[in-house]
């Protein structure tokens, strides 16, 4: 995918969280991904420096419980960093375009739950993780997450953009789809997609130089923890 065009979907994803911010929030804390999570809870010790990146309205910080010193996050969305900052006041939360962060102390710990297929091109999937690589201190962890969408409700979609690409109707890539968010079984925006497997995704973070500790897969997510 051209750079550009990569660039302009990604600012289509951040329209699209604007749109449904307030029913993302409300429905979040409802999502089986907190089951899936517990996984990774003992990663997180008071004292460590903890970036919650693509933070979304903060409700890792309700399977999390961090001191409010040793966390900030982050997200593209204004309108979810108003949600999650009216949800856990005293945390610290901003607005950021997280392809373009910088930050001169490292963290011990960065999450990124269910962010990274939402990031279009390999390329800028590629240079983000190496930026989180950078953005850690030695023997830091990422714990990371995408959707496992190879499940049947969602080929449908993948199939839709493999048909526009043999005709030339499409700008994505092979494994990509656009999935709508459907609320009263109308459809209220779409969302950026790429379809991850377990593999694809830990060759991503070992070829930014992490070692993978911890893989799992469930039936909607894939969970990794990785050490740089």
């Amino acid at each position: 995918m051209d750079k550009k065009i990569a660039y302009k979907v990604y600012q289509k994803t951040i329209s699209a969280y604007n749109k449904i911010a307030y029913l993302f929030a409300r429905t979040r804390k409802l999502s089986p991904i907190w089951k899936d999570l517990k996984i990774i809870k003992d990663y997180y010790q008071k004292g460590k420096k903890v970036l919650d990146l693509g933070c979304g309205s903060g409700d890792l910080i309700r399977l999390i419980k961090f001191e409010k010193d040793d966390y900030w996050g982050i997200d593209a969305s204004p309108k979810l960093i108003k949600l999650a900052q009216l949800q856990y006041p005293g945390y610290r939360f901003e607005v950021k375009d997280y392809l373009n962060f910088e930050n001169k102390r490292p963290f011990d710990i960065i999450y990124w739950i269910a962010g990274i297929h939402h990031i279009p091109s390999k390329e800028l999937r590629g240079e983000m993780v190496k930026k989180i690589y950078t953005l850690l201190k030695n023997k830091g962890y990422l714990i990371i997450t995408s959707r496992n969408i190879w499940r049947r409700p969602f080929y449908r979609y993948l199939g839709d953009n493999i048909l526009a690409k043999l005709k030339g109707q499409s700008q994505l890539d092979w494994l990509d789809a656009y999935l709508p968010q459907i609320k009263q079984g109308e459809v209220v925006a779409y969302f950026y997609y790429h379809f991850f497997t377990q593999r694809s995704l830990a060759k991503l973070l070992q070829q930014a130089g992490f070692n993978i500790l911890q893989a799992k897969k469930t039936k909607r997510n894939y969970i990794m923890v990785a050490k740089k």
